[in-house]
């Protein structure tokens, strides 16, 4: 019976440690993947801004354009009315004196 019981520890720590290997490995692909996109965006919009421009990220999300953005020197407006969206951003950009933030929606109408 002990045996047994060895036996059925030893493959549930198998199969646990697995599973933390494979959720790492997907947490560096994902990472990964991020900086890809993030080198793709950075590539994209140094062809049409430069240090010192004045941008607005309207719907600025989790604020990856705005980050970007920044990176590359410009004041960033940041508008983003869904609350928890806005509170990553702030946890983002409080300190960044580049960016602005506003809590608010844009629309071509008042409503």
């Amino acid at each position: 019976m002990v045996s047994a019981t060895r036996y059925l520890w030893n493959k549930l720590y198998a199969i646990a440690s697995s599973a933390k290997v494979l959720k790492q490995a997907v947490r560096l692909v994902k990472e990964l993947e991020n900086k890809k996109q993030r080198i793709k965006r950075l590539q994209f919009y140094s062809r049409f801004v430069k240090k010192g421009d004045v941008c607005f990220d309207i719907g600025a999300n989790i604020g990856n354009r705005t980050s970007v953005l920044a990176e590359l020197g410009c004041m960033v407006v940041a508008v983003e009315p869904q609350e928890e969206c806005f509170t990553k951003l702030k946890e983002k950009f409080s300190a960044n004196k580049h960016v602005t933030l506003i809590k608010k929606a844009v629309a071509e109408k008042a409503g």
